[in-house]
């Protein structure tokens, strides 16, 4: 139940890029979006991930989904490359969040790439200066 009262903010993702997963080196955008891609993530909502992805325009054929900090093995490598192979996925894309948790990047995957995005407020100065009012009463 919310508090009827209560401000609501709204947040919307941004894409601030993609990287090769190997070399850590800005992918060349327009090259990345012609290619099918198979999008793999380990987040709280896997599909927001893919939306966004098709909201970048990138060509998304698929995507293989993990719970929320999920540690990669071979065996999750296997499935992401069949996977990949059964959609004619050329490439794969991933979060930044991912990349801590892949240990290490198979040579024998698909190029890889990673998204770098961020949370933006929709009208971040009132979302500031309502924290900032209610830290001001609690502290009082």
């Amino acid at each position: 139940r919310l508090n009827p009262r209560a401000p609501v903010f709204r947040a919307t993702t941004r894409f601030l890029g993609a990287f090769d997963a190997a070399t850590h080196r800005a992918a060349n955008l327009y090259a990345l979006k012609q290619q099918p891609a198979l999008a793999f993530c380990g987040v709280g909502n896997p599909e927001a991930f893919v939306a966004d992805l098709g909201r970048w325009e990138f060509n998304v054929a698929g995507a293989v989904a993990f719970p929320d900090h999920y540690r990669y093995g071979v065996d999750d490598f296997k499935r992401i490359v069949l996977q990949a192979d059964r959609l004619g996925a050329r490439v794969l894309l991933t979060t930044e969040k991912d990349m801590v948790n892949l240990t290490v990047v198979p040579p024998s995957l698909p190029p890889t790439f990673y998204c770098r995005i961020e949370l933006a407020l929709e009208d971040e100065a009132a979302f500031f200066a309502a924290v900032a009012e209610r830290l001001e009463r609690v502290t009082r």
